[in-house]
């Protein structure tokens, strides 16, 4: 893996998000999913990437969050250092997950994984 795809990994892990992960329903992950999605999208298509960025790596946090939630799995930093291992006998997730979630987690800054990070959400994969 590269540098770089190693470093956006260890940003995610490492991004603070206003959540207790200990104490997280999915109504408070989707509420702070909502309250960024419209915030990332203006930036991307004022092609403002860098700024995108951060919220982005938030954004894609949420996602793991809400998907260990999903499972009932202990979530923890290590959880999205080692997510392909960690996912891979989930019994809740959506088709072909792993491969979007790898371009995703590879491609933070692109438009195109904020569009797919967004139909992940809209797969209601977390109840509410």
């Amino acid at each position: 893996m590269s540098t770089q795809k190693n470093n956006f990994i260890q940003s995610i892990s490492d991004c603070s998000i206003s959540i207790d992960v200990k104490n997280v329903t999915f109504e408070s992950i989707l509420e702070q999913w909502e309250m960024r999605e419209g915030v990332i999208e203006e930036l991307f298509k004022k092609r403002d990437s860098e700024k995108a960025l951060d919220l982005m790596l938030i954004g894609i946090k949420l996602y793991f969050l809400a998907l260990f939630l999903a499972n009932q799995r202990q979530f923890s930093k290590n959880s999205i250092i080692h997510w392909q291992e960690q996912i891979t006998d989930f019994s809740v997730k959506p088709l072909n997950l792993e491969e979007r979630l790898t371009y995703i987690v590879n491609n933070p800054d692109h438009y195109h994984s904020y569009f797919q990070l967004k139909q992940l959400f809209d797969m209601k994969i977390i109840s509410t």
